[in-house]
């Protein structure tokens, strides 16, 4: 049995030069994230040229890279939940309405997993120098999900649609 915790306050908001070794004394050996494809921490905040780029200059990485290196400094694995949707890709329904092309969702899913392959080294301007060399890769991740919990209307709506007198599932 793996040891797996989420714990976005400490991991995305706090001090992860502290918050890291303290999940490896913990035996910590995953770590659930979400990462926030729009919202106020979202990668993109402008629509992107060339969504399946990483490069793209609408994306910002950076949160996300710093945790890629800590986790695996520590020798813990992430697991990716894509999540919030930007308000360019539905219209501005909200964060937790899905986008009204999942073809957005699929370009930016294969930009994250492009960045995060083990082998994609970042440019320059985009990599912190405490915590890589030039050349380094960013670590793999290989475990992704998309909408943590997507029968919850939180996390996506809607759940159901009024159809004559009854609820449909969407």
């Amino acid at each position: 049995m793996r040891v797996g915790i989420y714990d976005e306050a400490q991991t995305l908001y706090g001090p992860v030069d502290q918050t890291f070794p303290t999940f490896k004394q913990l035996h910590v050996q995953e770590i659930r994230l979400n990462l926030y494809w729009g919202g106020q921490y979202g990668v993109a905040q402008k629509r992107p040229l060339h969504p399946a780029d990483p490069n793209d200059p609408a994306y910002d990485w950076s949160l996300y890279d710093r945790l890629d290196r800590y986790a695996a400094t520590n020798g813990i694995e992430l697991l990716l939940s894509i999540v919030s949707t930007p308000s360019w890709a539905n219209g501005g329904a909200g964060k937790n309405h899905a986008p009204t092309s999942f073809a957005s969702l699929q370009t930016f899913a294969k930009a994250a997993a492009t960045r995060y392959s083990g082998s994609y080294v970042p440019p320059l301007a985009q990599q912190d120098p405490t915590l890589a060399g030039p050349t380094d890769p960013l670590p793999a991740i290989k475990m992704w999900t998309a909408w943590n919990e997507p029968n919850n209307p939180v996390f996506l709506a809607p759940q159901y649609k009024r159809v004559g007198k009854t609820w449909r599932v969407e």
